[in-house]
């Protein structure tokens, strides 16, 4: 991430979403912190896919930020 590098964080749950709400030490909210993207419902293959498509239309920082805000609900 220091690199520039999008990181977005899904979960190998069948069912559920990812949010930050755990805190200290290591939970979903420091992450967020971190600037790592949360991909709310959307399976690994799924945040994948739509991660690739994001970056190949240009969208990077907040618009990458804002693009799996709205997509993953």
């Amino acid at each position: 991430m220091q690199a520039g590098t999008p990181v977005v964080l899904s979960s190998r749950c069948p069912g559920g979403r990812v949010t930050p709400t755990y805190g200290a030490p290591g939970g979903g909210r420091r992450l967020r912190d971190l600037g790592v993207i949360a991909a709310g419902a959307l399976s690994g293959p799924k945040a994948r896919l739509a991660l690739m498509f994001a970056l190949g239309a240009g969208l990077d920082g907040a618009a990458l930020r804002a693009y799996f805000d709205r997509l993953a609900g």
